[in-house]
């Protein structure tokens, strides 16, 4: 498991191609997608541990966005924006206003999905709807907002430091603090620096860092299997642990080979090795 800093410009999934290269796996799969037009953290996991990305802690997310006042967008991102255009001309935005309207949005608050989104309306994608002219609203849905930050403010630009849980849309956040403010805005640009345990750090882009799972699941129950236990794994015959903790590795001559996990009281287990 571990982390690509996405660049700017390449989709999640692009990268992901670049994960399987460096580790010469061809099952890799990524926790949360990051837009071709933003940048940052992008966890993943490969191989077998895949099985694991439905428990690793993924909050808080923390992203860096810029947000340009006087200019809108459709997408409410770069895309559809002349940069050729921008003036950086000052519009005096507020910032005390600003602070005021997140503090009330603190620790939650009913936001609205982007037309430009993933999400489904019909068996289409929302985006697919909004390229084609078609006129819709997404549903509204409850989201944890929980701190933010004032990074830089240069007029008509801020730039803001959020953190906030899953299911939360950066660019929902600016079409409301431009709805509030009765301004046009876009996301001018978006940095993920944070998912959880997963950070960037000293990252540069296309760089890729991998986490040892002590550092990740610092409350499982880590083991060394002897020999004989290694062999009945082989068998489909899971050790023994006489331990109380939801999540358990096991080692072999320092190779992971197995592990379980209690998911909604179910047990769930992996064997990492070829029978």
């Amino acid at each position: 498991m571990g982390l690509i800093y996405k660049p700017l410009g390449v989709s999640s999934f692009k990268s992901l191609s670049s994960v399987k290269k460096h580790l010469s796996q061809k099952k890799v799969g990524h926790m949360g997608t990051l837009d071709p037009l933003a940048e940052g953290c992008l966890p993943f996991a490969s191989g077998g541990l895949t099985s694991l990305i439905p428990i690793v802690n993924k909050i808080p997310k923390v992203y860096e966005v810029e947000i340009y006042f006087g200019v809108s967008s459709k997408s409410v991102d770069f895309e559809f924006v002349d940069s050729d255009s921008l003036d950086f001309k000052k519009i005096n935005f507020d910032i005390d206003q600003i602070k005021e309207f997140l503090n009330s949005l603190i620790p939650k608050y009913s936001q609205i999905p982007p037309n430009f989104s993933a999400k489904h309306i019909n068996g289409k994608r929302a985006y697919e709807l909004a390229r084609s002219g078609e006129d819709f609203e997404l549903p509204s849905k409850d989201v944890d907002f929980f701190s933010y930050k004032v990074l830089s403010v240069n007029d008509p630009v801020l730039k803001l430091e959020i953190s906030c849980g899953e299911g939360f849309y950066v660019r929902s956040l600016v079409i409301d603090i431009a709805k509030h403010l009765n301004l046009d805005a876009f996301m001018y640009s978006l940095k993920r620096t944070k998912v959880g345990l997963f950070e960037l750090n000293n990252l540069n882009p296309g760089e890729i860092q991998i986490l040892d799972l002590k550092h990740l699941f610092p409350e499982a129950f880590y083991s060394n299997l002897n020999q004989k236990e290694f062999e009945n794994l082989k068998f489909g015959i899971a050790p023994k642990f006489s331990c109380q903790n939801q999540i358990i590795f096991a080692f072999y001559e320092k190779v992971l080979v197995y592990f379980s996990y209690n998911l909604d009281s179910v047990l769930k287990q992996k064997f990492l090795i070829n029978s």
